[in-house]
């Protein structure tokens, strides 16, 4: 016997929406992570393409 509360489909699209809304704010939060503990300028200054 399963207890507990059967979800509306209202509630299935509400929580769909968040754990959607939640993977993009931890995405975004790993980019910025990422950016902030990177020498950008250091690997741009070492491209091929701006030492000629």
């Amino acid at each position: 016997m399963i207890f507990g509360r059967v979800k509306t489909e209202e509630q299935k699209a509400e929580e769909e929406l968040w754990f959607k809304a939640e993977m993009t704010h931890r995405q975004i939060l790993a980019l910025a992570h990422k950016l902030n503990n990177s020498d950008i300028e250091n690997e741009i200054i070492n491209l091929a393409f701006f030492k000629k």
